[in-house]
């Protein structure tokens, strides 16, 4: 068993879903929104697996997720914010010039009552960073945030946040580092809301914030010295492997600012 026969696997298996041909059922714009969320994120793996293993298709499986998250966004006005997010973080993965037209469209977002809440407002505040816009009323949530969901909010999270806000750039390497850290080991312990999906080989976070901080000219993504480590990758479909140990631990180095693997 080799980490390229896992990248592999979950690569096939976000295709099939991505590429399922299903009618959906006219209950309502939000439940239309969902399906095209879903589908989104299917796609949207596709193209962190496809980075992983240099398929030439990444950005074909990128940009077809803008196109289901495009149509998300359109079907139901009070969730439009967090499909905004959705394209955003994708645009940002991806280093597109619109991300920063994105994120003032989320600045003006954040703050319409009508939108309903967010699993997470790391994106919102990732766009605020970007956008030059500020940050206090997100804070205390990211802060809960980091507290509580840790997988998605590293421990860190907060403080380089307000490293950026206030141009301290050794704290917020420092505090990126020490996120990064966090990330390798969540990534692959089994118990991680992370550990078997596409966001076990990037680190949200850290992309957003590395992105923010250069856009206000603290372009720190080199001097980081955990953003290249070794992780653990695990099985995401043990019976796809019948004869493999299904708590197998396949090593593997991964840059977790871009997802690049590095296989030997």
């Amino acid at each position: 068993m080799k980490v390229i026969d896992e990248l592999m696997c979950r690569l096939q298996a976000e295709l099939l879903y991505a590429n399922r041909d299903s009618k959906i059922a006219d209950i309502s714009t939000e439940h239309t929104a969902s399906c095209h969320q879903i589908t989104a994120n299917a796609w949207f793996a596709a193209f962190v697996y496809a980075k992983a293993l240099n398929d030439d298709n990444a950005l074909k499986y990128s940009h077809r997720a803008d196109e289901y998250f495009k149509k998300a966004y359109d079907v139901h006005p009070p969730g439009q914010l967090y499909h905004l997010t959705q394209l955003y973080f994708n645009a940002v993965l991806r280093g597109d010039d619109n991300r920063q037209e994105l994120a003032k469209h989320i600045a003006i977002m954040a703050y319409d009552n009508s939108q309903k809440e967010l699993m997470s407002v790391m994106n919102v505040v990732g766009a605020l960073l970007t956008a030059e816009q500020s940050v206090k009323d997100f804070l205390p949530k990211l802060a809960n945030e980091e507290k509580h969901k840790f997988d998605l909010v590293p421990l860190g999270s907060v403080e380089a946040v307000q490293a950026i806000v206030e141009r301290d750039e050794q704290r917020l390497i420092r505090n990126l580092d020490g996120l990064l850290t966090i990330h390798a080991k969540r990534a692959g312990n089994l118990r991680s809301y992370i550990c078997r999906g596409a966001s076990s080989l990037i680190c949200r976070m850290a992309i957003l914030l590395c992105d923010a901080a250069q856009q206000r000219g603290m372009d720190v993504r080199d001097k980081l010295t955990k953003r290249r480590q070794k992780m653990n990758l695990r099985l995401s479909y043990p019976m796809e492997f019948p004869d493999v140990d299904k708590n197998i631990k396949l090593p593997l180095e991964v840059d977790f600012l871009t997802g690049e693997v590095f296989l030997k």
